[in-house]
């Protein structure tokens, strides 16, 4: 609870210093915007490709695995240099699969970050912030940001 009232103070301190610089409080009116950047990655219109991407990935990665443990299991006869070795084997599989879900994530994140920065400029908004870190208040710009990744990257899910 302390931590949330030390957030809020502290997001009241940045939007009254803003503020302040820009004029005083009643010449300038901060427009605040808030988005859901978890359902635009997902509705992105090349998110299911990327899912698709990601599934398949995963798939092959898994068959890779299962071989490595099994010819390890042949030929490795001690317990502890086993247990060492799947572990090594599970920790680069995991490591291989963040990189590529990284490396297809990116793209769309970048993407969503510039349509979150064009629907906040055609509104006037100056500042936004996650919805789900909002009580409340702000402008939803999230469809207008969807709307933009539509008309540039297509109108599939």
């Amino acid at each position: 609870m302390k931590g949330l009232k030390l957030i809020l103070c502290m997001l009241s301190l940045v939007v009254l210093s803003l503020s302040l610089v820009q004029g005083t409080w009643a010449q300038s009116a901060i427009k605040i915007g808030v988005v859901d950047v978890d359902y635009l990655l997902n509705n992105h219109p090349k998110a299911e490709e990327v899912r698709a991407q990601i599934r398949s990935f995963i798939q092959k990665q898994e068959q890779e695995v299962k071989s490595q443990v099994e010819n390890a299991r042949k030929t490795i006869k001690d317990e502890n240099q086993l247990k060492q070795k799947e572990a090594e084997i599970f920790r680069s599989a995991q490591a291989q699969f963040d990189k590529y879900k990284k490396d297809l994530l990116d793209p769309l994140m970048k993407d969503v970050d510039l349509a979150i920065r064009e629907a906040a400029k055609k509104q006037g908004i100056e500042i936004v912030f996650l919805k789900g870190a909002v009580f409340f208040g702000g402008i939803d710009i999230t469809q207008d940001a969807l709307n933009i990744l539509k008309s540039k990257y297509g109108k599939t899910k």
